[in-house]
């Protein structure tokens, strides 16, 4: 893929202040800008603020000093598995352990073992039924039977939402990692050039049009806009109070639809600048993009599986980790 920084500091038009630098953060590397979306979305995990603390950002020890304060029978994380914990602990987190550059990776290390000896503390999958008749998702937090949500943020509204559901405060903390906030972009619409294209030159015009006030204009974006001006006049529109006289003459706000999940439904209203300030500082404080690489992930979960059925202790299947990854890794980079 082409490096698109180039065409971004010449551009006459389109500057690089002019798009969300967390965007572009999640889909460089070493520097390098391979893609651009033109809109994406929030993957990050929430709590109440009273329980996680109201700064985005901690630790796999946090999170457990957390789980052993509650009581026998609480829930992470709804559906978690040993196999899901240890996949969402990779996939937030696989630059802690990988150095495409290099081809160094530390899977053999510490900080890889205590996953492992986190993520089986869950139930194994044969181990894992659901009903359908138990208790829905919102009663669950709202008696604090579930601690924590992993979830998509893609509007303010959506915020709105999981604010309510909550019933108080809420962070979006991400999910644990030894460094950054452990919250990812995920790109929705995402857009490269071939590096050996004979028409870069197009294609990269073609890019701007997808970013341009005109695009937007005339399409409905799902999802947050790259465009900051256009991300902008996204939420003005979500801030803007409509009103409806009653049948006592008194100016009554109207609400801007109904959101709903499982048994709970509520009715969102204007936002206000503080919830829009939430999103733009989650939106901002992102430092990765949401990595879900196949082969990465099927070998660490094929040979974790071992240590997770007792067979083998965490440092052996560890090294055998290290090594598989590090051949990938070497040969794919």
């Amino acid at each position: 893929m082409e490096d698109l920084n180039p065409y971004l500091e010449a551009d006459a038009d389109l500057k690089r202040e002019d798009l969300f630098e967390s965007v572009l953060e999640a889909y460089s590397i070493d520097g390098k800008l391979y893609c651009i979306p033109n809109n994406f979305y929030v993957m990050t995990v929430m709590g109440k603020a009273s329980e996680v603390g109201d700064t985005p950002g901690w630790t796999l020890d946090e999170l457990m000093a957390l789980m052993d304060s509650k009581p026998e029978g609480t829930e992470v994380l709804e559906y978690a598995t040993k196999e899901l914990i240890l996949q969402l602990s990779m996939i937030y987190n696989f630059d802690s352990y990988i150095d495409w550059e290099t081809g160094e990776c530390s899977f053999n290390g510490e900080e890889f073992i205590k996953v492992l000896e986190f993520a089986d503390r869950f139930v194994s999958e044969e181990d894992y039924s659901y009903s359908e008749d138990g208790p829905s998702t919102p009663s669950k937090i709202q008696d604090g039977t579930l601690m924590l949500m992993n979830t998509t943020i893609s509007s303010v509204q959506e915020y709105q939402m999981y604010s309510a559901m909550f019933g108080e405060p809420i962070t979006m903390i991400g999910y644990p990692s030894s460094e950054g906030n452990g919250s990812g972009i995920s790109g929705a619409n995402t857009f490269a050039v071939n590096a050996r294209s004979a028409n870069k030159e197009a294609a990269w015009e073609f890019i701007k049009y997808l970013l341009s006030e005109e695009y937007y204009a005339d399409n409905n974006i799902w999802g947050f806009p790259t465009v900051i001006s256009e991300y902008d006049k996204v939420n003005a529109e979500y801030m803007k109070a409509e009103y409806y006289e009653d049948e006592n003459g008194n100016q009554v706000e109207m609400s801007k639809g109904s959101w709903g999940w499982d048994d709970f439904n509520v009715e969102l209203y204007a936002a206000t600048e503080e919830e829009v300030a939430a999103i733009t500082e989650l939106i901002n404080q992102c430092d990765c993009s949401y990595n879900y690489d196949t082969q990465l992930v099927q070998i660490i979960t094929e040979e974790a599986a071992p240590f997770f059925e007792g067979q083998k202790t965490a440092q052996e299947v560890a090294d055998i980790i290290q090594s598989r990854v590090k051949m990938y890794v070497n040969e794919n980079r």
